[in-house]
């Protein structure tokens, strides 16, 4: 559906001026993501705290959406609620506890088993279902949803605009998913694929959309290369690149920087396969929810490989995580699909960077400059 749902409750609002509520919404819109971005840094990375989802974080949430606005603020209705625009009816108030512990069984139990997608859509349909506060699911569904498909990636997801944006500024396939899993779950089954496909396509968008690198930074960038590679030894440039006559280019994939170098023919031969596949080095990175066959963990991992043939099968080839980067010289990369089998090579080398906490918009020049520094190092 495309209209507009909203809760109708017994209980009055706080807050009466609609202007005022507006902006005490506002607020509370900041408050509550904020929120969410602490508790997903509590359970990434070098804290790493083992998660599970309880109803107490759930509510949580809630009362940062509309503190100061409803009476029931961080507590569950206790009256029957609606939905406009939509056909289901909630459960019963007496029924909502024991519906947010059986969610959170859920969660909790497929951990380990389903995909960060199929949990953040579980959570999306399921809370918006039992419909469980006076006010305030939609926002404390999409941050509950966020906020396990941030920890089950162990990211804090960057780029703009962020899922929860996303969907509010364009609730109509959010409302169509929602409908389709209802339909789906009339017949016994958590059916949430619409939903599923709904998240990926706005994560891709969300880390697309990672902050433009800065001016700074880039100059940075620019002199890292002039500095490393123009005052190379020729022979160095040679067993490297294939070439003294060296060529550059940054590429943005994802959440991952890839600065190729070497000759002029193969970063033609790149733009071609961006065109072709969408991608200048297709089967080469897993994305969000897609495995790859080699792991790359952080710096301190070997971080340069060479001379290597990989196949990529019917997957990707590397999965690096958040704050780590990785050169590849002399690769090539094998992989099949309907079409059949497909390879691409390359003489040169590929330094490759993944945004996250470390390795910003601001800083992932030096980086560059180790990988690069490195490996220079390795072949002089």
């Amino acid at each position: 559906m495309n209209t507009d749902r909203h809760s109708q409750a017994e209980q009055k609002d706080l807050i009466v001026d609609p202007i005022e509520r507006a902006r005490q919404e506002a607020k509370n819109g900041v408050l509550q993501f904020e929120l969410v971005l602490e508790m997903i840094q509590d359970h990434i990375g070098p804290n790493n705290k083992p998660f599970a989802l309880k109803s107490h974080i759930i509510l949580r949430l809630q009362e940062a959406a509309l503190r100061g606005i409803h009476p029931l603020a961080g507590t569950f209705r206790n009256t029957a609620v609606s939905i406009s625009g939509s056909k289901h009816a909630p459960p019963e108030p007496f029924m909502v506890a024991d519906e947010i512990a059986e969610l959170c069984k859920y969660v909790n139990e497929n951990w380990e088993s389903r995909s960060a997608m199929h949990l953040a859509a579980y959570l999306l349909w399921k809370l918006n279902w039992i419909h469980p506060f006076s006010d305030g699911n939609g926002r404390t569904a999409r941050a509950v949803s966020y906020l396990v498909m941030s920890i089950k990636l162990d990211s804090l997801l960057p780029g703009t605009p962020t899922i929860p944006e996303q969907i509010a500024n364009d609730k109509g396939p959010y409302y169509d998913a929602l409908e389709a899993a209802d339909l789906e779950w009339s017949k016994g089954t958590v059916g949430v694929t619409k939903l599923e496909q709904m998240l990926e396509s706005m994560l891709q968008r969300q880390l697309l959309g990672l902050p433009t690198l800065g001016e700074q930074a880039h100059r940075q960038f620019r002199n890292i290369l002039d500095t490393r590679l123009k005052r190379a030894p020729s022979e160095t440039l040679i067993r490297t690149f294939g070439t003294t006559e060296i060529v550059d280019q940054l590429w943005e994939i994802g959440d991952h920087l890839i600065l190729q170098v070497g000759k002029k023919d193969e970063l033609e031969a790149s733009e071609g396969r961006q065109s072709e596949f969408g991608n200048p080095f297709p089967r080469l990175l897993a994305g969000a929810g897609v495995d790859g066959s080699i792991e790359i963990l952080d710096d301190n991992e070997k971080n340069a490989l060479e001379d290597r043939k990989f196949d990529a099968g019917e997957g990707c080839v590397f999965s690096l995580a958040r704050d780590s980067a990785v050169a590849l010289a002399r690769i090539s990369v094998e992989w099949r699909d309907a079409g059949g089998t497909h390879h691409w090579k390359i003489e040169g080398t590929l330094y490759i960077v993944r945004f996250g906490n470390n390795i910003t918009a601001e800083t992932f020049y030096k980086w560059f400059d180790g990988l690069i520094a490195r490996q220079l190092m390795i072949r002089s």
